[in-house]
């Protein structure tokens, strides 16, 4: 009896002392010593990585030189442009080779489409010179233009060449930040890297836990989304 009594004690002190070893790993592991090499390797290591750029000097220089693996939120009054001006950099964005994945809770892919053929003619249409009128996004859904124009046809070839790196998602109700972070892992096992995310709008996506409260929920999908953005560095 006094052998097995023994033996016991020594078991739990074994079984103790593993526990408080696993507990100092775990709390090592957490310590900015234990990472501090990799972390500073990885610094190194991005000395030489390109920055995508906005297509907008003072944007880029604004943000630290261009775009982070990071989050952006682009906020304003509705009918400011924000859509608009998004639309730009992911085109000044896909003309860098870059892969962008526009996740769209709100408009449908014809209308981010048109918004982008109408800024296009826009840009190689010069009225100073031309007694026309720019078509609007609403020209282009209707049928409104002349196919064969030549600025249409320069317009087109712009955006078709920009467009092989625009990947445009209809999302609805049941989206959320599980599901992109699945598209996300689908395009880049396609593409063998992942995209830009672009998201329109935060406010109207779905949250994973419904709190009953739109601030909760958006400070939930906000901290998901910059989770992901981790993930994917």
């Amino acid at each position: 009896l006094v052998n097995n009594t023994i033996d016991l004690i020594e078991s739990i002190g074994t079984i103790t002392g593993d526990i408080q070893q696993e507990k100092e790993e775990i709390l090592k592991k957490d310590s900015c010593y234990f990472h501090l090499d990799s972390t500073i390797n990885k610094f190194i290591m991005n000395k030489n990585r390109v920055i995508p750029s906005t297509g907008y000097k003072c944007l880029d220089d604004a943000l630290g030189g261009g775009l982070y693996n990071s989050l952006y939120v682009v906020g304003g009054i509705t009918g400011l442009g924000k859509t608009s001006i998004v639309l730009n950099i992911i085109e000044n964005l896909a003309k860098q080779n870059l892969d962008v994945l526009f996740i769209s809770l709100e408009m449908s892919r014809e209308e981010l489409i048109a918004k982008s053929m109408a800024r296009n003619v826009r840009e190689v249409t010069d009225i100073r010179y031309k007694k026309s009128k720019y078509l609007t996004q609403k020209d282009i859904e209707r049928g409104n233009f002349d196919v064969n124009n030549a600025d249409f046809q320069k317009a087109l070839l712009n955006y078709k060449e920009a467009s092989k790196h625009i990947f445009i998602k209809e999302a609805n109700y049941n989206y959320n930040t599980e599901k992109i972070r699945e598209d996300i892992i689908n395009h880049k096992m396609l593409k063998g890297k992942p995209p830009i995310l672009v998201l329109d709008y935060l406010q109207v996506l779905p949250c994973l836990k419904d709190y009953s409260d739109d601030k909760k929920n958006i400070d939930f999908n906000i901290t998901e989304l910059k989770r992901i953005s981790r993930e994917f560095d």
